[in-house]
């Protein structure tokens, strides 16, 4: 039975969003910025205080878009392995993570659904580690799998990097500045 862990400060690090949320992301990204220069204002509630501002809550959510987890197992094709099991928490304290799954042929790609009781893909996010970026690979043809059939975005929150999964220029170009890099 394969299974994998993810710590719960880990989870949507890397994660795919509505191309609608672009702006709001890229406020985040300058307000966690000003944050972390002025260590009088530094803290860790910026992504939570955000997230119950009104312009949030106005945001296009990633379930809204009804990608179900059967899109994706068939934009992935069989060509990458289900994990049989998905666990969460922290280091010491493990749990089975509920409404998610996982794919990945190895723990150097891997892909992490979390979905509601209907089927409906409400987070995607990733953990990967490259040793060499190829277009092709699992993320690669998922990436463009996506992105050629919704409207969606990469979100690094923490190197605060975004692009458009359709921009496979600037996908290249992230993928291939982050070889041999755990994201």
């Amino acid at each position: 039975m394969r299974s994998i862990f993810i710590d719960e400060d880990d989870q949507c690090q890397v994660e795919i969003l509505p191309s609608s949320q672009r702006l709001r992301c890229e406020s985040l990204f300058m307000e966690i910025d000003r944050r972390l220069s002025n260590p009088a204002i530094a803290d860790t509630s910026v992504i939570e205080s955000f997230a119950a501002s009104e312009e949030a809550n106005q945001s296009v959510e990633l379930a809204d878009l009804r990608i179900s987890v059967s899109d994706v197992e068939g934009i992935l094709n069989g060509k990458v392995a289900k994990y049989d099991v998905v666990e969460t928490g922290m280091f010491m304290s493990r749990e089975v993570a509920k409404n998610t799954i996982a794919f990945g042929n190895d723990v150097s790609e891997t892909i992490f659904l979390e979905f509601t009781a209907d089927g409906v893909v409400s987070n995607l996010y990733l953990r990967f580690c490259l040793y060499v970026w190829d277009v092709s690979s699992v993320l690669g043809r998922l990436l463009r799998g996506l992105g050629e059939s919704y409207d969606l975005i990469f979100v690094d929150w923490p190197k605060r990097r975004i692009f458009g999964l359709c921009d496979e220029n600037a996908m290249n170009t992230y993928f291939n500045d982050h070889v041999d890099g755990v994201l």
